[in-house]
């Protein structure tokens, strides 16, 4: 053999043990495999795995987590994971099924569960009670101003938010039954039961999220502990930063009254302290009578309603009757993410977009057509 064959064999040789190495490499440094069931929640993991990998959304912005049907592919998808999250079965019920039939080693973080996290009370359709029911007073500068009631329902979970599946039944869900019957009558999409789940929308709450994604995201990925913790607290400075900016713009119209849609933004009325005096329906599938319209009218009359909240997901159509009968104007705000496009950056989009259309709305400013 010559010197140049001889010198080209060991370059290609080691061309290859570079390539072989290079990829070995890259395979130490892939991520856990992470699925989110919607955007908002899934903007929080991909903050926390920023540099690390990319969570999976199950959700898409165009679809609402009440009732959302998962393809085959998603579930075949399931199987694979590492880790799974979502509020709980409060929201996604859809996924109470697919998780049962995961493995005994399937890691579900339910975030309802989650340390730190404060759950208010559905409440009723129709205006609320100012003595049981409506209470708009800012939180205590502590963030948190009950948590007693929160910590008593956490005994029997030892790590305060996630759990594995020890036995195959624990993700079952004893509510299933309920779950069945609402598909049977088609309106079990927002029968969320005792507690308000939409309890993304106080940032209080999203600071909590962030350290429970974080802490299970350490525990199936020690390798890159360091990473999601140092990420973490990068993603609470900048909730406090986006917090302190939506406090600013939403500060002059505070004690301006409005009805939403349906109530998904008790946590953000809570948080802000805003004036939220009721929702239109509690289920968007039923729409009130012509009877209860009339009631409503006169009631968001005589409380001098400025504003009317509603979804991009679900039909403007009551709301607008409402608007022309009353004289309030509407405000499109979004909890489930569908106006921001899904990544790192969507939940802190998603919030300042809803403060700036609700201020907007109840300052009196024309809303933007565009």
């Amino acid at each position: 053999m010559s010197s140049h064959s001889f010198l080209s064999s060991i370059s290609v040789a080691a061309l290859v043990a570079a390539l072989g190495l290079s990829s070995q490499s890259a395979i130490a440094e892939e991520g856990p495999k992470v699925i989110v069931s919607f955007t908002p929640i899934h903007s929080l993991a991909a903050s926390i795995m920023d540099g690390v990998g990319e969570p999976e959304l199950l959700v898409p912005p165009s679809a609402s987590p009440h009732g959302f049907a998962l393809k085959p592919s998603q579930a075949g998808s399931m199987q694979e994971a590492d880790l799974i999250i979502r509020i709980g079965p409060e929201l996604e019920s859809f996924l109470d099924k697919p998780i049962a039939t995961l493995g005994d080693d399937a890691r579900i973080l339910d975030l309802m569960e989650a340390e730190g996290v404060e759950h208010l009370p559905t409440r009723k359709a129709g205006l609320f009670d100012d003595a049981e029911d409506h209470d708009h007073d800012h939180k205590d500068q502590d963030g948190h101003d009950d948590h007693e009631d929160h910590d008593d329902k956490e005994a029997g979970h030892e790590d305060g938010h996630d759990h594995a599946r020890e036995d195959g039944q624990e993700h079952a869900h004893d509510d299933g039954d309920a779950h069945d019957a609402g598909e049977a009558s088609g309106h079990h999409d927002h029968d969320h039961g005792p507690e308000d789940p939409h309890i993304w929308l106080d940032p209080d709450n999203a600071k909590a999220i962030v350290n429970a994604i974080a802490g299970d995201l350490a525990a199936v990925d020690p390798d890159h502990a360091d990473r999601y913790r140092e990420n973490a607290e990068a993603t609470i400075r900048s909730i406090d930063d986006m917090e302190a900016r939506i406090e600013e713009s939403l500060g002059p119209v505070k004690e301006k009254s409005f009805v939403t849609f349906h109530d998904a933004f008790q946590y953000f009325e809570h948080a802000f302290g805003l004036n939220g005096l009721g929702s239109l329906t509690i289920s968007p599938e039923i729409a009130p009578g012509a009877k209860r319209l009339k009631e409503l009218a006169d009631e968001m009359t005589s409380h001098k309603v400025a504003c009317i909240l509603v979804e991009p997901q679900f039909s403007p159509k009551l709301s607008q009757t409402l608007a022309e009968q009353t004289g309030a104007q509407i405000a499109e705000l979004d909890p489930a993410g569908a106006i921001v496009e899904p990544g790192a950056g969507a939940y802190e989009a998603l919030m300042v977009a809803n403060a700036q259309s609700l201020a907007d709305c109840l300052s009196g400013k024309p809303a933007d057509k565009n």
